[in-house]
C-alpha cells in the first residue's frame, strides 16, 4: 500500500477495482480497525472494459458470466467512472 493509503497491490483485491497506471496497484481505501479488520472498504471500479476482462481472466472468472461481452462496456452503472464505498 502507497503512503497515501489510496493504492493497494492488485493481486489482494477484487477484479473490479480500477488498475492504476503503474500495472501493479488498485485505486481503492480500507478503514481497519485493530482486532477487527475492515469495517468500511471503497475502491474506483473499472471503466475499461478490455482491463476489466484482462484483470477477470488473472481471476479465472468468465465475462459472460457477468454480462459482459465484447463492443460497448454494458457495465451496471455505465462507462463512467465511479467510486463506491461500503459498511
Amino acid at each position: 500500500m502507497s503512503d497515501d493509503g489510496l493504492h493497494y497491490p492488485k493481486e489482494i483485491k477484487p477484479f473490479y477495482m480500477r488498475l492504476n497506471d503503474d500495472d501493479r496497484t488498485v485505486t481503492a481505501m480500507d478503514v481497519l480497525v485493530p482486532g477487527i479488520g475492515e469495517i468500511i472498504g471503497g475502491s474506483q471500479r473499472e471503466e475499461r472494459l478490455d482491463v476489466l476482462q484482462t484483470s477477470m481472466a488473472r481471476h479465472h472468472l468468465d465475462p459472460k458470466d457477468y454480462g459482459l461481452v465484447s463492443g460497448p462496456a454494458p457495465l451496471r452503472h455505465g462507462p463512467a467512472r465511479w467510486i463506491r464505498h461500503g459498511l
